[in-house]
């Protein structure tokens, strides 16, 4: 059967997949895209444009589009992808790896560090490296600003990072800025941002080509208005 990544939480019941599983369009997104796919769902849907479109970290999809499966609960994923979206870093590999017919920026989006009223690296939560680029950002942080000793506390998923700081598990962690799930917390957004892309794979039918041109609308261009994020979709 191959190998099967588990990625069960209290986070992701059934709440990183969307649309209609035996539709011929599969959409993976990174987890950055949480915040914005009711509304392109929505877009699809009055467009008749049918599919299927998971949301994860970009090394959990990664994996994914090598064959690895995804396990959530009972639930097992082994589609392949037709039209992917991930950080610029990890849709170079997909190029070296010569799959996409098509690749587009997306959106400029910044991470941002929550904590309730002061910074303080003490106890400093990241979701985990190994599957996030929001992850790797709060090591470079720490490496960078925090001078005294931190305990690194890793989180399986960055949406547990609010509320571990609620409940002083944490004092700082790092999630989007666009994410607004965490608005009792003070924030403050990081300067540097990080570039997204779309790509559409070899062989993607044409409902995969529409979708991914429905991405690039105006209606979806809109609704990013509303958050803290940079258009650069062309």
């Amino acid at each position: 059967m191959g190998l099967i990544m588990d990625v069960t939480s209290e986070w992701n019941r059934l709440s990183d997949i969307a649309g209609e599983i035996g539709a011929r369009a599969v959409i993976l997104f990174d987890s950055f895209f949480h915040p914005f796919m009711d509304k392109y769902l929505d877009i699809l849907k009055r467009n008749y444009v049918k599919a299927f479109i998971e949301c994860f970290p970009s090394g959990i999809l990664l994996r994914q589009i090598l064959n690895e499966k995804i396990s959530i609960g009972r639930l097992v994923l082994d589609k392949s992808p037709t039209m992917v979206s991930l950080p610029s870093v990890d849709m170079k590999v997909l190029k070296e790896w010569d799959i996409l017919l098509v690749r587009k920026t997306f959106m400029e989006v910044k991470p941002a560090l929550v904590f309730k009223h002061v910074e303080k690296c003490g106890k400093f939560m990241i979701p985990d490296p190994e599957y996030y680029v929001l992850g790797k950002v709060g090591i470079d942080y720490i490496k960078r600003k925090c001078q005294d000793s931190v305990d690194v506390i890793i989180a399986k998923d960055y949406r547990e990072i609010p509320r571990a700081i609620y409940e002083g598990v944490a004092e700082m962690g790092v999630i989007w800025s666009h994410d607004n799930m965490s608005l009792e917390l003070s924030r403050r957004t990081l300067e540097k941002g990080i570039t997204m892309e779309v790509g559409v794979i070899k062989g993607a039918d044409e409902m995969s080509m529409k979708a991914f041109n429905l991405l690039f609308s105006e209606e979806m261009m809109e609704v990013t208005k509303s958050f803290d994020v940079k258009w650069i979709g062309k």
